[in-house]
């Protein structure tokens, strides 16, 4: 029997959201009836208002209290010789913590390894969306954590990892997926979006926002998920988005 929280069943709306955290705050990217817009949003709050829009962000929710994420160690598996773009959550104690020595130090007591200084890095980031989900129930079945590399990775007709994403190469495979599923060339939304906020955000963080939400599309907002079925101590679901699921 297939877990509830591992499904999300498509949505009636199609208004489907994508999330990248960036210089400037957060990158969004809209897919609405096949179109695709960005936006910059410098905290996470307004992200939350639309009732109807199914979001994945590229950001870990659901913290555990000691043992790894059964979903991180699914990801990475299935992500193959590009798992290290996806790096174990830690602790919640740890994420918290006032230093990165402390946070090394409870992490290390309650997990038993170290955390990554890349991961200490985003780790306000971690705490604002793990905030704003404790503190609103009611988006808990709507927003959900995606990781860029996997769903283009999905999205591929070869359903094979990519190039490094800042390489040339990379970033022509990742734009050549994207138009794929839009109507517009990517670059041509890209281009005016970066002039604008161009010190707040690059290239990299559009197409990563933008699978998020084109996963979500392709399914009609239906997605199965990797994990166990578990909940972190304040209950929030602990899953990462796979694939589109539709029916």
């Amino acid at each position: 029997m297939t877990l509830p929280d591992l499904i999300w069943h498509p949505s009636p709306y199609r208004v489907f959201i994508g999330v990248d955290g960036c210089r400037g705050g957060w990158l969004i990217a809209s897919v609405t009836n096949g179109s695709l817009d960005f936006t910059l949003a410098r905290d996470l709050a307004g992200v939350f208002e639309d009732p109807r829009a199914r979001m994945l962000i590229d950001m870990p929710i659901g913290l555990p209290s000691s043992q790894r994420r059964s979903c991180d160690s699914e990801a990475r598996a299935l992500l193959g010789h590009r798992r290290s773009t996806l790096f174990p959550v830690a602790t919640r104690d740890a994420l918290y913590a006032a230093s990165y020595l402390e946070c090394c130090e409870t992490n290390a007591r309650l997990q038993g390894c170290r955390v990554s200084k890349q991961l200490w890095n985003i780790a306000p980031r971690i705490r604002e969306l793990d905030c704003l989900i404790r503190a609103h129930d009611d988006v808990r079945d709507r927003i959900a954590e995606g990781h860029p590399e996997l769903a283009f990775m999905t999205l591929s007709a070869e359903q094979q990892a990519l190039s490094p994403k800042r390489t040339p190469q990379g970033i022509r495979e990742r734009s050549s997926l994207v138009n794929q599923y839009i109507s517009e060339d990517v670059t041509d939304i890209v281009i005016p979006f970066l002039k604008r906020h161009g010190r707040d955000a690059n290239i990299t963080d559009c197409l990563d926002a933008a699978v998020l939400a084109l996963m979500l599309a392709k399914g009609d907002g239906g997605i199965s998920f990797v994990g166990d079925g578990a909940r972190d101590a304040m209950g929030i679901p602990m899953r990462i988005a796979a694939r589109p699921r539709k029916g």
